[in-house]
């Protein structure tokens, strides 16, 4: 009977309780759907190109939900976008401490360590990066840059050839393996490399710029790289031809502008003059 009557007493605490907990998790259910909502709404406002707008909604995200890592990383990207770099390593390393296979956060960390000139530190997030997604070309190619940095040459053509084994469309990659094989003395591999940049990206002006250096500066080869200027053609950028005149010199000068009255640029000779001249301030 005592027992009973000591069951009874406690049953109204006991019902208490379980609805504390019940109104508590829907409490918290709502917290993080609302929170999921801004963050949502923010990442709209985000691709629209709308920093402030998409900071404010992160923000409210965050008070909802402290625990959401994308939230955190979302707005990492904002601060990254503001040139914010403390705010951007601050977002990314909570991030990272909620979510510590966020494999983005550790890239995205790694670029701005990188451009804050903490090369080791970038270098171990481009790392853990790897880890976390081996078949992520980007992550390889972002390495290949930092090692470069560090003098470490064929660490860096080493992930550089990784990430165009993961990506073959990856012209940035090409690039940046050809300019560092020609600083190797390779300059045959360069060329080839510049050659499949052009292929994976015909509208990339760098890769005929350094195919054109290499042959002419490192080669003497003046007609190879007059030959290039086709690549300016189909990009209609004339203007590229003249900077061929600053690149190459007055060897090159009226094969140049034989190649741009080919082209229709009936001013060829006024331009290339101009070309010779320093430029004027804006």
């Amino acid at each position: 009977m005592l027992k009973t009557e000591v069951t009874r007493s406690l049953l109204p605490g006991m019902i208490f309780l379980l609805l504390l907990t019940v109104s508590t998790a829907n409490a918290q259910s709502s917290r993080v759907a609302s929170a999921d909502s801004y963050l949502e709404r923010g990442n709209a406002w985000y691709k629209k190109g709308e920093l402030e707008k998409a900071m404010d909604d992160f923000n409210i995200a965050i008070i909802f939900d402290p625990g959401s890592a994308s939230a955190f990383y979302n707005r990492g990207n904002v601060h990254r976008d503001r040139r914010d770099w403390e705010g951007a390593l601050a977002d990314y390393t909570r991030a990272i401490e909620i979510s510590p296979r966020l494999e983005e956060a550790y890239s995205n960390r790694g670029n701005i360590w990188f451009t804050t000139g903490d090369v080791d530190r970038a270098i171990a997030d481009y790392n853990r990066a790897i880890e976390l997604k081996p078949r992520r070309a980007t992550s390889y190619y972002n390495r290949g840059i930092a090692l470069e940095r560090k003098g470490d040459r064929e660490s860096a053509i080493a992930d550089y050839s990784q990430a165009i084994k993961l990506d073959s469309s990856c012209a940035e990659a090409y690039i940046r393996r050809s300019i560092a094989r020609e600083l190797n003395g390779d300059l045959a591999g360069a060329i080839a490399d510049c050659e499949k940049a052009i292929q994976a990206n015909p509208r990339l002006p760098s890769a005929y710029n350094n195919r054109g250096n290499i042959r002419f500066q490192k080669q003497g080869d003046v007609e190879g790289a007059i030959a290039g200027l086709e690549g300016f053609e189909r990009l209609g950028a004339v203007g590229g031809c003249y900077h061929m005149i600053t690149l190459f010199g007055e060897r090159a000068r009226d094969q140049i502008t034989q190649r741009l009255l080919i082209l229709g640029d009936q001013d060829a000779g006024h331009g290339l003059s101009a070309a010779r001249q320093p430029r004027r301030g804006g």
